[in-house]
């Protein structure tokens, strides 16, 4: 974004929110001002409001059943190998 073509927004916000909303973005890798500005760009662009990002004990419990299903899939494939054929595979 070019600095001739930006423009600084001002609003009133609770406080205790202001620092709820940085905290949170901070949690998901990004500042303030560059969640808005994507929530700007979604709203814009499809008329809608854009889905939350994710917090830190989201994706934790995300990553957790991503491990859980690899080992069901490392289970199946041992399954498999042990008796060919008699397993039918959905993916």
């Amino acid at each position: 974004m070019s600095e001739a073509k930006s423009q600084l927004a001002t609003f009133r916000i609770d406080a205790d929110k202001w620092d709820a909303f940085k905290r949170k973005a901070r949690q998901s890798g990004a500042s303030a001002s560059e969640v808005l500005i994507g929530f700007i760009d979604s709203y814009l662009g499809d008329g809608g409001v854009p889905a939350p990002l994710p917090d830190a004990s989201e994706i934790e419990e995300i990553k957790a059943k991503l491990e859980r299903l690899d080992e069901i899939e490392a289970r199946l494939d041992k399954l498999e190998e042990q008796q060919p054929g008699k397993l039918r595979r959905i993916a």
